[in-house]
C-alpha cells in the first residue's frame, strides 16, 4: 500500500512507499518542491512512482524544460498527451527525445544551450 509518511532524521530522509528511498534531506526537499511547485505534480502522484525522487536534478529540470517549451509538459493522466513520471526520467536521452518529446537529440541539445 502507498503511504505518504515522511520521516526526517539528522542526515537522511526515509520515505515509506512500496520500498524505501534514502536521500539527503536537502536534495529530497529540492526535488519534491520542484515536482510539486514548478511542475504542478500532486504528492499522491509522486507517491505512486517515488523513484522520480532519485532522478538527478539536472535531468529532471532539463527534460521538464524541454517539454514545457514544446507545450508537452502534461503530467495529469486524465489529459491528452499525458507524460508519466517514469517516462520523464527513465531511459536514455535518445529514448526520451524519440518517444516522449518526439524531437531529435540535436534539437534537444540545441535547446539545452539556451538554458
Amino acid at each position: 500500500p502507498v503511504t505518504e509518511t515522511i520521516v526526517f532524521s539528522h542526515r537522511y530522509t526515509r520515505m515509506h512507499y512500496h520500498h524505501s528511498i534514502f536521500l539527503d534531506e536537502r536534495s529530497l526537499q529540492y526535488r519534491l518542491d520542484y515536482l510539486t511547485d514548478t511542475m504542478g505534480i500532486d504528492k499522491k502522484v509522486i507517491a505512486q512512482w517515488p523513484m522520480v525522487l532519485k532522478c538527478r536534478e539536472k535531468i529532471l529540470k532539463e527534460r521538464h524544460s524541454v517539454l514545457a517549451f514544446l507545450d508537452k509538459a502534461v503530467y495529469d493522466s486524465s489529459q491528452p498527451g499525458y507524460v508519466s513520471l517514469q517516462s520523464l526520467v527513465s531511459g536514455s536521452t535518445e529514448h526520451f527525445c524519440t518517444n516522449v518529446a518526439k524531437i531529435s537529440e540535436e534539437q534537444y541539445y540545441d535547446f539545452l544551450k539556451t538554458l
